[in-house]
């Protein structure tokens, strides 16, 4: 998460937007990083995962733990039931490559998920792909909120 808020500061000169640093308490971290501009804190996954898809226009899922997983499968199925407007979940790197053919293979063949469901997932390779993502998102959102 630093990583992505340091990017926000040194690309957002003109304090267009503020970087957000949703912190959960845990023994070994428990505070927000030097690059936040806003900090809330959460006692539980699951209300920092509800304010992150309250906040959210898009879903970038980066290699990472269980806790990643959980928020990539948690944002999945809250676009599958219609709990939120559709955006896009882009899974950035080749371990995800391989979880996605493990849906496909397993759950999506076998009936439990639907061909639509995949549609909100996109594989990248790089942050230039996923920008291109997030550009149309963000273009396509301006457009709603005109």
């Amino acid at each position: 998460m630093e990583a992505g808020n340091a990017g926000h500061e040194a690309g957002d000169k003109e304090h267009k937007s503020d970087s957000i640093g949703l912190v959960i308490k845990l023994p070994w971290e428990s505070s927000g990083n030097e690059h936040l501009e806003i900090e809330k804190s959460f006692d539980t996954f699951s209300k920092r995962l509800d304010t992150f898809m309250a906040l959210s226009g898009v879903a970038i899922i980066m290699p990472g733990g269980i806790g990643t997983c959980l928020e990539l499968f948690f944002t999945w199925q809250l676009l599958q039931v219609k709990h939120m407007k559709p955006i896009p979940i882009i899974v950035v790197g080749k371990m995800w490559e391989k979880l996605i053919d493990w849906i496909e293979k397993y759950p999506l063949k076998d009936g439990l998920i639907s061909k639509k469901d995949m549609h909100f997932i996109h594989i990248v390779k790089n942050n230039k792909e996923a920008m291109e993502i997030i550009l149309k998102a963000h273009k396509k959102f301006n457009r709603h909120a005109a």
